[in-house]
């Protein structure tokens, strides 16, 4: 890690920290994340997999509501003849 080769180990978690939060693509995850007063490597991890995790999360519900509102028709059209 270039960090730790620049002789700075105490400046390491802090300057991992930055370089995450200067270039990751989620410009709202890095403006919150530059609102938390010192936030450390962890706190920024862990914010990092939480909100890729709701990402996850968004997009698997959005999927199944799509599923859902697709086949509505069809389950309505079996149930008025009387199928189940």
């Amino acid at each position: 890690m270039l960090a730790t080769t620049c002789n700075v180990e105490q400046l390491t978690d802090s300057l991992v920290r930055d370089r995450i939060v200067c270039g990751m693509c989620d410009d709202n995850l890095r403006e919150n994340l530059l609102k938390v007063a010192n936030s450390d490597l962890d706190k920024c991890i862990e914010a990092c997999r939480a909100t890729e995790l709701t990402k996850e999360k968004r997009t698997f519900v959005a999927e199944r509501i799509d599923v859902t509102l697709r086949m509505a028709p069809i389950i309505m059209h079996v149930i008025n003849r009387g199928c189940m």
